[in-house]
This record gives C-alpha cells, sequence and structure tokens, in this order.
C-alpha cells in the first residue's frame, strides 16, 4: 500500500505480494523486502513506480531475514538472520553480490547464545549501524563499526531504548519504554563502559534459597509411558468435561467493585473448554438487580 501525505489518500501497489521488512533505497528509489513462500525466505526487489517486483536471491530453508536497511548510498543491505540452531545474528551484504546470487556477508557479528537483535539499521554517513538488543537483560542501544567491526553499546538504560533512528553527528532519536508507553527521545551516542548485566527478581530468589535448584519438572524421558493405564474407546466431543481450575476474581462494574469466583472446565485434551464466573458488588449505591453477575462461555476447538 502506499499513503500520500499530502492528499490523505491510500492506494493498493500491489495484492497478495507477501513482502515485508521493506526498506528504501535512497539511491534508485526502489524498495527491498523479504519475501515468504513455502517456508523459503527470498530478498525481493520493487523498483518504482513499485507495481511490480522481482525476487534478487533466497536464502536456504530455515534461514529467515527480517529488520533489513539499505545503506545511504544503495551499495550495501543488513539484515537480522535467524538460523535453525535458534542463533540470531547480523549481518551485511554487498547488493551487487546479492544480484549476482552471492549472499556470503562482508560483515557479520552477534551478541553469543540466543540474543536476538533487534533493528539495526544504517548512519546517515554508512560508517555505523545502530540497533537494540536486550544483551545485558535490558534494551540498551548498540552501535557496530563497519570499519573497524567494532560492537560497542551506546546507551546504558534503566528501563530500555528501542528503534533507534541515527541522525547524523553520533545523535539519535530511539525510543524509551515507560509506565505510559514508548516516549521518543533524542539522545548522544557515546560509547558506554560500565554497562553491566541487570538481576532478576528469580536469580535472587534461587541464589538466597538454593534448594529451589532441585524443584525441576521431571524429563518426559524419564516417563514410562507403557506402564500408565490406558482406555480404548470413542471420544465424544459433547462430554467428559472436569474440573480444571477454581479461583477468586475481582471484577469492576460502572463504577463499583465486584468481588466473586471462577470455574475452567476443559476435556482431557481440551478440544472443550467453558468457563462460569460468579460475582457480587457490595456498593450499597447500586440497584439490588445489578449487584450480581454472572458469565458464562464455551468454547470448542474449532
Amino acid at each position: 500500500m502506499r499513503y500520500d501525505l499530502a492528499t490523505d489518500r491510500t492506494r493498493l501497489l500491489q495484492k497478495d505480494l507477501r513482502v515485508g521488512d521493506l526498506a528504501m533505497n535512497s539511491a534508485d528509489r526502489s524498495i527491498w523486502g523479504v519475501r515468504h513462500l513455502l517456508g523459503i525466505a527470498s530478498i525481493v526487489k520493487i523498483p518504482p513506480p513499485y507495481t511490480d517486483w522481482t525476487r534478487v536471491v533466497s536464502l536456504p530453508y530455515g534461514t529467515v531475514l527480517y529488520d533489513i536497511d539499505v545503506s545511504p548510498d544503495g551499495a550495501m543491505l543488513s539484515a537480522s538472520v535467524g538460523e535453525v540452531s535458534g542463533k540470531q545474528s547480523v549481518r551485511v551484504y554487498r547488493i551487487a553480490s546479492l544480484q549476482s546470487g552471492d549472499t556470503t556477508p562482508i560483515a557479520e557479528f552477534d551478541f553469543g547464545g540466543l540474543t536476538v537483535p533487534n533493528s539495526f539499521v544504517f548512519s546517515p554517513d554508512g560508517r555505523f549501524l545502530y540497533g537494540s538488543s536486550y544483551f545485558t537483560g535490558v534494551s540498551n542501544i548498540f552501535r557496530y563499526e563497519l570499519a573497524t567491526k567494532q560492537l560497542e553499546p551506546v546507551t546504558n538504560a534503566e528501563t530500555g531504548f528501542f528503534r533507534p533512528i541515527p541522525l547524523g553527528n553520533d545523535e539519535l532519536i530511539a525510543f524509551r519504554y515507560t509506565g505510559d508507553g514508548f516516549v521518543p527521545v533524542r539522545l548522544k551516542a557515546q560509547p558506554q563502559k560500565d554497562l553491566a548485566a541487570i538481576t532478576f527478581l528469580g536469580e535472587r530468589t534461587v541464589a538466597k534459597h538454593p534448594v529451589l535448584q532441585s524443584w525441576q519438572v521431571g524429563s518426559p524421558q524419564n516417563f514410562d509411558y507403557d506402564a500408565e493405564p490406558k482406555t480404548q474407546g470413542t471420544y465424544h466431543l459433547s462430554g467428559g468435561l472436569l474440573l480444571e481450575s477454581f479461583y477468586p476474581i475481582l471484577q469492576g462494574y460502572k463504577d463499583t467493585a465486584a468481588i466473586g469466583v471462577r470455574a475452567e472446565l476443559s476435556d482431557p485434551l481440551r478440544l472443550n473448554h467453558s468457563a462460569l464466573s460468579v460475582s457480587y458488588s457490595p456498593d450499597p449505591s447500586l440497584p439490588g438487580r445489578e449487584r450480581v453477575h454472572v458469565g458464562a462461555e464455551y468454547r470448542r476447538y474449532d
């Protein structure tokens, strides 16, 4: 779809294209994206007037690209890449090489383990890639210098920074996470030397009470399936509902509070699920007929 800011009109350019992660090539005004079909991710190019597309290259089955960007001079394309193993990395390709079918990256970096890189984009001079990662347990902005292949953090966030927009001269716009939502902020990208991983409540609890480490769920490999009792017969969708859970609830009605209980029922395969909730509003300002609240729901597998 195309949206015209001047006329406030939208126009359908291509239907059922299955292309996402769009990036503009400022050099020739073409749009680059990732097309998914039959489990294969392909890099595609959509030249002006954007009514047709061409496949540039396809990646091996199981390799997924996202968060792509094109360098300001139109010579390089960056992408976050996920492999079947779970490894996530950022790779930089020569566009000329991609157009000849060569997917060998000219640069690649990751954060170790299964840490996911997010929203890496080129700086206006093409010198850096800026993006975010939860490498320390909270989302910070990192920059990668293509010439030196050096990766370094440029923020030390308390709650998290996301989706950086490089402005040049080491200045960025990023979205800071707050209790009221995401707030755009302007900041200076300065390398941080004192970045440290945050500690989670679970980690502190286990450190204080080591016995929790022994509270492990049994492995399926230790489950003796053959020794378990079995029954043969017809599985009826209409029956077999058993109590799944029963717990107290708090609800709101108009400007008052209500207290009650909720029961959840399902069959062993959860093909059928039903729930019943009953609550009462003690507020004397309500008419008597509005104090009791009953809600019921039923959901089948289809």
